[in-house]
């Protein structure tokens, strides 16, 4: 088995590859308790330990060793490595030559190795030498954690890399009553992402629900009477594109849900060999509570997902009205540009057809003024000379203006025919390959568009 775990270790890693800060020391915590019984016997200490401490505080956390406070005397039961996971320097806060020498301390290497092939998952390698359990939970990209327990000292040894939100969450789980009181048992580190899990949907959720009630104040598409959330700022396409994002982060939340379901078969599993009944009774009663939770933010989310949808559909319905408005006063424009052109056409009609008529007369007109036509003198026929020529020039034009409307307008009536002659010869072939005739076609017309209105 170890040899997958290997063998995809080396071929299949989907976490990106982040840098070291180098920093000088680490943050670590460190649950300490006392067999004596009193109220104070369970105390987490936090601290920071340098790279020339930290053999130091291998040994003396190993839960070989005591740590005597006043009259309490002490035994380390829980140990945990905080790394803080900077995703947007794509930076881890630790020395790589410290983490090397935790991981090696602790037998974590196999198990850190395995946990970055996959994008969220909870499970177990086997330590090749000792031969025990080296456990693993990941959701990528912000949260990463191995752990193991010691069969003879019972310390649970712990390395958490996450962001800073999620690490001052654990941190403060850590020093809770809740996780003192379970710090022996080897499903504490997965009960504590099942809780941080849980905890940040409900805040990411709320988050969401702001910004759809904002949207549900702008577009006026909800019936709720008592909303005092100001509306929603910026044109509707952002918006619009908003509530994609609001969908994309409840989705994921929904993914996680899965993962915090993972964790908690996960906590039923590994308690079916817990000895301590009381103890088994009150991490499954903790864990059914978690489930419950989930439950009902399952609920929650995909309600919260039905109104990001029905603002997404609200938003289409707005920026439609908007098109439609804008197309109609586009439409209007067009209109007034095409009267305004049709009676230009119309004037420049008028002024061809002038053109037309007045065309003849002024050609043979202009013929007639050549000297080739001038036979005679004025001063030999004195004021005889111009009726024989207006009496030819009549007999010119008049035909020739008759001939000229003539051409134009069988030219004009041919062009008409040749028009309407395509037109009947598109619809015929439109209706050969439709297999319907020009009568059947209009009727299947009539019957979609009546049915398109009902």
């Amino acid at each position: 088995m170890a040899s997958f775990y290997h063998y995809l270790s080396g071929t299949q890693v989907v976490w990106d590859h982040f840098g070291f800060s180098g920093t000088e020391d680490i943050t670590v915590a460190e649950i300490w308790t006392s067999e004596q019984g009193k109220s104070d016997a369970t105390v987490t200490i936090y601290r920071k330990v340098s790279k020339e401490d930290l053999t130091g505080w291998l040994c003396q956390t190993d839960g070989n060793h005591q740590w005597i406070d006043i009259t309490v005397v002490r035994k380390c039961l829980f140990r945990v490595v905080w790394i803080l996971r900077d995703t947007k320097r794509r930076l881890n806060q630790v020395d790589p030559v410290l983490l090397h020498e935790v991981s090696v301390a602790f037998r974590h290497q196999l198990a850190r190795n395995y946990c970055i092939t996959q994008y969220a998952g909870i499970g177990a390698t086997i330590d090749e030498e000792t031969e025990e359990e080296i456990f693993f939970l990941c959701n990528h990209p912000k949260l990463a954690v191995t752990w193991s327990q010691d069969a003879e000292t019972g310390v649970t040894s712990m390395i958490c890399e996450a962001d800073r939100y999620k690490l001052d969450t654990l941190q403060d789980l850590v020093g809770s009553k809740c996780i003192q009181d379970f710090a022996h048992s080897k499903v504490a580190p997965a009960l504590m992402s099942s809780i941080l899990s849980s905890k940040e949907i409900d805040i990411k959720v709320g988050e969401v629900k702001k910004r759809v009630r904002e949207v549900e104040v702008r577009t006026g598409y909800h019936e709720w009477t008592c909303r005092s959330e100001a509306s929603a700022t910026g044109d509707l396409v952002s918006l619009s594109a908003r509530m994609s994002g609001c969908g994309l982060r409840t989705e994921s939340n929904i993914r996680k849900l899965g993962v915090i379901a993972e964790f908690g078969q996960f906590i039923r599993d590994n308690l079916e060999g817990e000895k301590n009944v009381k103890s088994k009774a009150e991490l499954l009663s903790l864990n059914h509570v978690i489930e419950r939770r989930i439950a009902m933010q399952t609920l929650d989310l995909k309600y919260t997902l039905h109104r990001i949808q029905t603002q997404k559909q609200a938003l289409f319905n707005l920026i439609s009205a908007l098109d439609s408005a804008s197309a109609q006063t586009i439409a209007e424009e067009t209109r007034k540009i095409a009267l305004e052109s049709k009676c230009d056409a119309r004037s420049m009609k008028l002024l061809a057809l002038l053109t037309t008529i007045f065309l003849p007369g002024t050609f043979v007109s202009g013929l007639f003024s050549t000297p080739m036509f001038q036979r005679e003198s004025k001063e030999a026929v004195r004021f005889t000379v111009w009726k024989p020529g207006l009496f030819l020039y009549i007999a010119v034009s008049c035909p020739l203006l008759f001939i000229t409307l003539l051409t134009w307008v069988l030219w004009t009536f041919g062009e008409r025919m040749k028009i309407k002659r395509d037109i009947q010869v598109t619809r015929k072939r439109l209706f050969q390959r439709s297999g319907n005739t020009e009568k059947e076609h209009l009727v299947i017309r009539q019957n979609s568009i009546s049915q398109e209105t009902m």
